[in-house]
């Protein structure tokens, strides 16, 4: 660009985007705090580095501006100098020490007068001939003891022999309220001492008049800037040298206590190599302005077209000095439309000019990747012979444009642009097909089994680099190939960022199928919502480009019937599901996959509306087609399983669920291995069924493994999380662990309540499981809130007539029982028997639990004959599920027992509670036979 001066009387100058101060909230914040406690601490050190053109010049000044008009520091007295190495020029130690005291001299009226006595005899011996004058002394001030100690000086020149004795001598005995014996004998040491020796004590007396500055005023707060600071630090073979040049900085430092240092340089300050400085540095590296904070700067510029806006700012890469440039090229060639290949020319040089030809062969090459690290670095070295030694990429990592984060360099992105448009178009490609080929080989051992966020950056690295090489269709396969792997692993999550990068482009070429597979991923992220405005997009696409009975219409449908099934909208799905039956059974004969996963979706969702039979129905139709298409070992085939599983449970018929839960496992077991969330699903579905009918060491191993595989794969915040928890609450409320439980429900139903929020199936299950335990703790108040909430919700999703809603029922009758509200009681027991009737028949758990619940009803009356008949009826059906041997069925006998002890029959409750002795002490239920034993023996007593 050519150089042209700004004359008087030309326009005003456009406001540089360093001025205009903005995005630094961080820095900013740290140097308010830090002139908080700058006068409690004895040292404090805030450094900020950065590319050239960064803006940390603007910063410093954006500080003093702050320490005038901010209202944070409005009420701070703050006193500060500068020196900066560049414009300064002479960066001397004792030239840095005279130019601080004189900008606080003339500035703050700081006076410096042991310094610069000190200083004066420094120059003395430096040189004898020296002569002092007025317009080079600037702390020099008529009539005052420098202007005497000047006069004397001047008098003895071209002697040095006892000069600080006698200066010292002739100030003592006409200042002696300034100059104390103490200082008096300072600067009689500095006789002994050669120039370079007084230097090196020049900050002691800097020191000494700065303290005694803050004594007379102890509520001023004393700011030193130091800028241009790698001026000052050069590259050294080794960073023991580097802090060398450095060290009277360091000194300085430690002399000046209570006193806030602030540095700017390009580099980051590597002090804190020792120990003694980690706690007392700080340091931040300034990063890119914001788009928003260009658009504000460009504005004031009056560049107002938004694409010329986004022109410039992709240039400038939010660079403030690099940003002036594009709007002075802008301005230059009045908005021409060439600008980026002005902005190369221009730009670029300014950039790489004072890189040597082997750093800017290695660093063109190394901008074709998007990181680099050691073996990267020896790869492309190696390859390509640019000159660099393939050991030295520490030293290539100390320039200002390439940051290091956990052992990885990045290239600031101006800098990688301009680099990387320089890079010759075929060595680029072959830099590409070198990438692609060392993150591919990362994957070869990716498979169903494996997949997992350890393999994510890999692919998304080759696929850039795929994109390059082959085109943005051929990587959108490719990649689209992996996420099928992620997908069947139950792990698709984790390819959230990828795709959403993806969609992001506007890229037609599979745009239906990314959003689809952004559904998909959402779903196993637990994003319901999120995962309906992808598949809806998805489908949206599909039939305008296809039509209404395209193969993949289906899909989306079926995909959106899963959303809302797990969103507990089970209608909704239903409908969905069927819109897919409908298409797949015209497209396809009735034996195919599809159909068979649209069955089974309907089965899962028969199943939580309480529709058992037709959920049993649509199961076994999927698992004949699945057989028939792929055998017995096949995922397929295990969801069918675990899905019948489901059903028997829920109708108290555990052994055939535990049967069909074992068969899914040991097929998942063989494709996928033990790491997987089908595994884990069923685990908890048997940890659930073993439950159910007492066996609480199997349900407690199979549930803890599946909760442990299940946070290995998501983390702590997923649905599968929740239900893990919630299937340990039941486990524990069956051991009466009822605080235990709690804990359990409530971290349920945190996740449940930032996934889904209050109107779903799940949480209304927390909701009712807290009820439970609260009610078994006593605390029959905060139960009905807990089951009211669980009533309310399911009402809301399934109307009247579900098990959840008589299972609510139940809960509340126990606890209305419990507070002797006996309306309220048998209101509730009468409605839940009646839904389970109707859902049910008469063998099942739940009407079992009703009957037991209408007997404590009548018991509690002291009606026990009436209350001896439901306790009866509901043994007679735990009998008929369970067997003898149950824990159903000793607590029946044990109530028996009691009702028959009130009505004095003992010897029918000696038989009951015999009965219910011999089941507990089969279980190792020691607590309760033990007072069982006790009862049975006062019994006996009796008769």
């Amino acid at each position: 660009m050519a150089l042209k001066p700004n004359k008087i009387g030309s326009d005003n100058p456009k406001p540089r985007a360093e001025r205009i101060f903005t995005d630094r909230v961080e820095p900013k914040e740290a140097f308010i705090e830090s002139l908080k406690s700058v006068n409690e601490k004895d040292y404090s050190v805030l450094a900020f580095y950065g590319l050239g053109g960064i803006g940390k010049t603007g910063l410093k000044e954006h500080f003093w501006d702050m320490i005038q008009k901010d209202e944070k520091l409005k009420d701070d007295d703050i006193v500060y100098s500068y020196y900066d190495f560049e414009k300064d020029k002479n960066s001397t130690p004792s030239e840095v020490y005279n130019k601080l005291s004189s900008r606080f001299s003339k500035n703050f009226k700081v006076k410096f007068t042991a310094f610069s006595l000190a200083y004066l005899i420094y120059l003395k011996k430096q040189n004898s001939n020296y002569e002092f004058k007025k317009e080079t002394l600037p702390f020099f001030e008529e009539g005052d003891i420098i202007s005497n100690a000047i006069g004397f000086l001047s008098q003895n020149a071209g002697s040095v022999a006892g000069l600080a004795t006698k200066l010292a001598g002739y100030l003592y005995k006409k200042f002696a309220d300034i100059i104390n014996p103490m200082l008096k004998s300072e600067l009689e040491k500095l006789e002994s001492k050669e120039h370079y020796e007084i230097e090196q004590e020049l900050p002691r007396f800097f020191a000494y008049d700065l303290e005694q500055f803050k004594e007379k005023n102890p509520d001023k707060k004393v700011v030193i800037f130091l800028d241009t600071y790698e001026l000052l630090c050069k590259k050294q073979p080794n960073d023991a040298d580097t802090l060398k040049q450095d060290e009277w900085v360091r000194d300085f430092i430690t002399q000046n206590q209570k006193v806030l240092f602030v540095i700017g340089g390009r580099e980051k300050l590597i002090w804190d190599l020792d120990d003694d400085w980690k706690e007392v540095l700080t340091q931040f590296r300034l990063k890119e302005l914001s788009d928003d904070d260009c658009r504000y700067f460009l504005n004031h510029c009056g560049i107002t077209d938004e694409k010329i806006q986004d022109n410039i700012i992709k240039c400038s890469c939010g660079v403030p000095f690099y940003l002036d440039i594009c709007v002075e090229i802008y301005e230059k060639n009045n908005g021409a439309e060439n600008f980026e290949n002005l902005k190369q020319h221009d730009v670029t040089e300014r950039l790489l000019r004072y890189l040597d030809r082997s750093e800017r062969a290695t660093l063109e090459l190394l901008s074709v990747a998007n990181y680099f690290d050691k073996e990267i670095f020896k790869l492309i070295i190696d390859k390509f012979s640019t000159g660099y030694p393939a050991t030295m990429i520490n030293e290539l990592a100390k320039f200002s444009f390439i940051s290091q984060d956990d052992g990885r360099y990045y290239i600031q992105r101006l800098m990688k642009e301009c680099l990387k448009n320089q890079c010759n178009t075929e060595l680029k490609s072959e830099v590409h097909k070198l990438l692609f080929d060392y993150f591919n080989a990362k994957l070869s051992d990716l498979s169903v089994q494996t997949a997992c966020g350890y393999y994510i950056e890999f692919i998304n690295e080759a696929f850039y680099h795929k994109e390059n090489i082959e085109g943005v269709e051929k990587a959108i396969d490719w990649l689209l190939e992996k996420f099928e792997i992620y997908l069947e692993a139950g792990v698709s999550f984790h390819f959230i960022d990828i795709l959403l990068n993806l969609s992001d482009r506007d890229i037609d070429y599979g745009a239906e199928a990314v959003f689809s597979y952004l559904g998909l991923a959402h779903q196993d992220n637990s994003k319901y919502n999120q995962a309906i405005k992808y598949h809806k997009k998805s489908l949206e696409m599909t039939k305008g480009q296809f039509g209404e009975n395209h193969p993949n219409i289906p899909k989306s449908y079926i995909n959106l019937g899963v959303c809302y099934y797990s969103l507990g909208d089970y209608n909704q799905s239903i409908e969905y599901i069927l819109k897919a039956l409908a298409i797949q059974k015209e497209t396809f004969k009735e034996n195919h996959l599809d159909i068979a996963m649209s069955y089974n979706n309907l089965g899962l969702c028969y199943n939580s509306l309480g529709d058992y039979n037709s959920a049993i129905d649509y199961n076994l139709k999927a698992l004949k087609i699945n057989k028939k298409i792929f055998g017995e070992n096949h995922p397929n085939i295990a969801v069918s399983y675990n899905n019948l599983g489901l059903c028997y449970n829920s109708l108290g018929d555990y052994n055939s669920a535990i049967d069909y839960n074992l068969k899914a496992l040991k097929i998942n077991k063989k494709i996928f291995g033990e790491n997987h969330p089908n595994i884990a699903m069923s685990y908890n579905n048997l940890g659930s069924c073993y439950l159910s009918i007492g066996d609480y060491n199997n349900a407690i191993d199979y549930l803890l493994k599946a909760l442990e595989i299940n946070k290995r794969i998501f983390g702590e915040s997923h649905q599968n999380i929740a239900n893990s928890y919630n299937d340990l609450v039941s486990y524990y409320c069956s051991l009466r662990d009822y605080d235990t439980a709690i804990d359990y429900c409530l971290k349920a139903l945190e996740i449940q309540k930032e996934i889904f929020g209050e109107s779903h199936p799940d949480t209304a299950n927390s909701y009712d499981n807290l009820g439970i335990c609260y009610g078994s703790l006593g605390d029959y108040n905060t139960a009905i809130d807990y089951l009211l909430k669980a009533l309310e919700i399911n009402k809301e999703i399934f109307g009247e007539s579900h098990p959840n809603i008589a299972g609510c029922y139940n809960n509340l009758s126990n606890c209305y029982l419990s507070i002797g509200n006996y309306n309220d009681a048998i209101d509730y027991l009468l409605k839940s028997l009646k839904i389970q009737k109707e859902i049910f028949g008469e063998i099942h758990p739940n009407i079992a639990a009703s009957y037991g619940n209408l007997g404590k009803y009548y018991s509690s009356l002291g009606d026990y004959s009436t209350a001896i008949n439901y306790f009866l009826k509901a043994l007679e059906i735990n009998r008929e599920i369970f067997g003898e041997s149950h824990p159903n069925i000793a607590a029946f006998c044990n109530i028996l027992g009691a009702c028959y002890f009130s009505l004095e029959d003992y010897n029918k409750a000696i038989d009951y509670y015999l009965k219910a002795l011999k089941i507990y002490e089969m279980l190792d239920d020691d607590n309760n036979a033990e007072i069982l034993k006790q009862v049975i023996e006062e019994l006996k007593q009796r008769l």
